[in-house]
């Protein structure tokens, strides 16, 4: 059994999906987004031309620009309360993939170390969180992909 199976049936896992606030950097506009985020996927680029608007307010202001422009940072924020019931347990902050490099993670204000930049990553925040909490997500698109969370973000509590 791989780990990720045995990850899954140890934990009680909650899943951060919406809303997500997604801001890209030099504009003031704030996109309300679900994660794992599908704004700039096959879906946007399939839309009929000069057609500009989407229905579900998920344009994404990074898709359309070209490729030199695609190395904006884009930051995800998502507010969430404390889950109900903790008294020691580790709770982990898992982020299983994303588009782009991972620049920097914070859970209420305070930096979570991040060694791998590249594939899905996992941290014990059990002593960061607070009755209310806010997580900040910061992506580096590259020169080939915007920047984006494709994958689920959760919070896994050890049962």
């Amino acid at each position: 059994m791989g780990k990720g199976a045995e990850w899954k049936r140890s934990m009680h896992v909650i899943r951060l999906r919406k809303p997500w606030s997604k801001t890209v950097d030099g504009t003031s506009e704030v996109h309300r987004v679900d994660v794992p985020d599908v704004s700039a996927s096959s879906v946007e680029s399939a839309k009929p031309p000069g057609n500009n608007q989407d229905p579900g307010n998920n344009q994404d202001p990074v898709q359309n620009q070209g490729p030199f422009q695609n190395r904006s940072r884009v930051e995800y924020r998502r507010r969430f309360n404390r889950p109900s019931g903790l008294v020691q347990q580790r709770v982990f902050l898992r982020i299983e993939a994303w588009e782009g490099q991972l620049e920097s993670l914070q859970l209420n204000g305070v930096a979570i170390p991040v060694h791998q930049r590249d594939a899905s990553i996992e941290a014990n925040v059990a002593s960061l969180l607070k009755r209310h909490n806010e997580l900040i997500v910061r992506l580096l698109g590259t020169s080939q992909v915007p920047p984006r969370l494709t994958g689920e973000v959760v919070l896994a509590i050890e049962d």
